[in-house]
């Protein structure tokens, strides 16, 4: 059993804990205002470590039974936030957002529960990385490197009951923690960030301190105006200690000083006030809560940051993080001396674990108000790839790339290029699944995001990887290859619209890409009796993605007819000049030997010649603003029809 808390209760450490908070939030909804906020979350770390080694310190004779009482007391303490969180993340998501927008929350939720959103995020997107604002959960991972110190550090106490061993054994740990810290490069290295090894330094710092004062409280008083110092610099500095930010490491040091220099004035007055006291005791719902909203926030307001929003979503997180503190943290507290309650927690949280994708999909269709939502909403989800009828072979192409197999005839046909090109397969599928007899067969060599334009650089090695195995494939079976068809969306490369790519060009662009563009048709003409472009379809420079439809507030979601209009009128008055002038080089390139243009306007024609993005029932061509539906590829893709033997 715990004897008394050697710390009492600091009123201090809570103001700490207002200001790392303040941090965070500043950081998240005006990211201009304070560059480096995120030191609030190692402020966390450091006052978790010393708090947590000071109850484990309380304890007489640390046995197996306390140490299961202790994880019962996290368990009360962490999850009916945490419940709280998830059940309303998972709420908004389905009232607000596109199947294609919700449907990663079905992992994040797992990581969530489990606590390893550390792990689940290592070889996804970086912390710093734009795609990190479309992850529900991403805030979780310093809860879950929280929560497995706190796996792991009572286990040291119930195995090394020697004071000094377990000194010795918390500063081992924290130096070689540190050390792997500050080594290598740290924004390009997931792995650095998420790992529980690189950050246990801060927890491990927290945790001598408690050892060192546990005798002697006061070692630093009168040296809290370091504190301050070392936090302004922690939300200041630009430079770096082997390749790896000091900012973390001024912001430890300054929460080491302000927890050792309890009496100063600073934290009896300044740290103490009751306000910020109170903003401490609600950080961790807090914490949890605002990151959720703004995520939903920034798919609501088409990808942008808005700061009028983002002032209503700050006292909207206040406001909950209030609601949970009050009306669920603290009555959790009162039960958790029920038996009965431990376990209701768990029961709930194992629902979370196994069933967030039957949470997710029974709400989504529950709360959508109108078909025309239901159908964008399905048609966003048709990035993901759609079976083929035509019984067709997979395999590695050159350990690299996937290539699909369509037919078994003589008759060898080369479907070549992104994604643009990859999307016409599924004209081919269902001609093949209608005709098995054909004597066609036909390669398709596509990969999303990489052009296969011979000298086009990125910075993305898989992709010249690509290049180089798609031409020595070419080069190598160029007696079989009856025919080559390449198509591109060829306004993301010019316009640099894949800024994670790192493609595009300098001043002179439109030039630069007409002169790859051109070695490359001249390159394919070599392998090929026949190459085949495809003219450009309409790409979100027409407005057309399907989630433009749409009108989502807070109170209100309907579908707008008028937006539909306005894309389809634009397209029919500007299409046929974009393509002549901006395009030009493509109707040049026909001119020459064995090239043929295909025209892809008919996709969007009806029998009088208009122009269409939905049809009749309302369902949308393009799943996003670049690609077409497969059910629009296989239905009227016919121009494909005249590359065929």
């Amino acid at each position: 059993m715990p004897t008394q808390d050697p710390l009492n209760y600091r009123k201090d450490l809570d103001g700490i804990r207002g200001w790392a908070i303040l941090f965070v939030l500043f950081y998240h909804f005006f990211p201009s205002t304070l560059k480096h906020g995120y030191i609030g979350v190692d402020i966390f770390f450091c006052l978790s470590g010393f708090l947590i080694t000071a109850k484990l310190q309380s304890f007489q004779n640390f046995n197996l039974k306390d140490l299961i009482q202790f994880y019962q007391r996290r368990i009360v303490r962490l999850f009916p936030s945490l419940i709280f969180t998830l059940a309303l993340t998972v709420l908004l998501a389905a009232f607000y957002l596109y199947r294609v927008e919700y449907i990663p929350l079905k992992k994040e939720v797992k990581c969530a529960v489990l606590f390893i959103t550390n792990f689940c995020n290592m070889e996804e997107a970086s912390y710093f990385d734009l795609q990190a604002k479309k992850n529900f959960l991403l805030h979780t991972w310093s809860l879950a490197v929280e929560e497995q110190f706190y796996l792991l550090w009572p286990l040291l106490f119930l195995v090394a009951r020697n004071k000094t061993t377990i000194f010795f054994i918390t500063l081992i740990v924290t130096i070689i923690s540190f050390v792997t810290f500050y080594s290598g490069e740290f924004y390009s290295d997931s792995i650095k960030y998420y790992s529980p090894l690189h950050r246990f330094w801060q927890t491990g710092v927290g945790a001598l301190l408690s050892q060192v004062t546990s005798q002697k409280k006061y070692i630093f008083k009168g040296f809290s105006s370091l504190g301050f110092l070392f936090i302004s610099l922690a939300l200041i500095a630009d430079f770096k200690l082997l390749n790896t930010p000091v900012n973390s490491l001024f912001a430890s040091l300054g929460a080491m000083i302000f927890i050792l220099s309890q009496g100063h004035f600073a934290n009896q007055f300044l740290l103490s006030q009751r306000t910020l006291v109170y903003l401490g005791k609600i950080s961790y719902p807090l914490y949890l809560i605002h990151w959720p909203l703004l995520v939903i926030s920034y798919y609501l307001n088409n990808y942008q940051y808005n700061i009028s929003a983002n002032l209503w979503l700050l006292l909207i997180s206040v406001l909950l993080a209030i609601f949970s503190y009050e009306l669920i943290e603290k009555p959790s507290k009162r039960m958790s001396l029920k038996k009965s309650f431990t376990p209701l927690i768990l029961i709930v949280s194992l629902a979370f674990l196994i069933f967030p994708t039957l949470h997710i999909n029974i709400l989504s269709q529950g709360l959508v108000p109108n078909r025309q939502f239901q159908a964008i909403s399905k048609a966003s989800y048709d990035f993901q790839p759609t079976p083929l009828k035509s019984q067709p072979k997979y395999i590695k192409f050159n350990g690299t790339l996937n290539q699909t197999i369509i037919g078994q005839g003589e008759n060898i046909i080369v479907l070549l290029g992104d994604s643009h090109s990859g999307m016409y397969q599924h004209w081919f599928d269902e001609y093949f699944s209608i005709n098995p007899e054909s004597n066609n067969t036909v390669y398709v060599i596509s990969e999303p995001g990489c052009s296969l334009l011979m000298n086009m650089e990125t910075t993305h090695k898989h992709c010249q990887k690509n290049t180089e195995n798609t031409y020595k494939f070419l080069f190598e079976n160029s007696k079989k290859i009856d025919s080559i068809i390449f198509s591109i969306s060829y306004s993301l490369y010019l316009n640099n619209h894949l800024k994670d790519y790192s493609y595009g060009y300098g001043k002179n662009f439109e030039i630069e890409f007409a002169k790859d563009f051109r070695q490359t048709i001249t390159h394919l003409n070599s392998f090929t009796d026949t190459l085949y472009i495809l003219e450009p379809i309409p790409t979100d420079d027409y407005h057309i993605n399907p989630n433009r439809y749409i009108t989502r507030g807070v109170f209100t979601k309907y579908f707008d007819q008028d937006k539909v209009k306005a894309s389809q009128n634009y397209v029919g008055k500007h299409y046929n000049q974009i393509i002549n002038d901006k395009y030009y080089f493509i109707n040049d390139l026909v001119k020459e030997p064995k090239v043929q243009l295909i025209k892809t306007k008919s996709l969007f024609l009806d029998s009088s010649g208009n122009i269409n993005l939905i049809n009749q029932y309302g369902d949308p061509y393009y799943w996003d603003g670049s690609h077409l539906r497969p059910f629009i590829i296989r239905k009227k893709a016919n121009f494909l029809r005249k590359t065929l033997k």
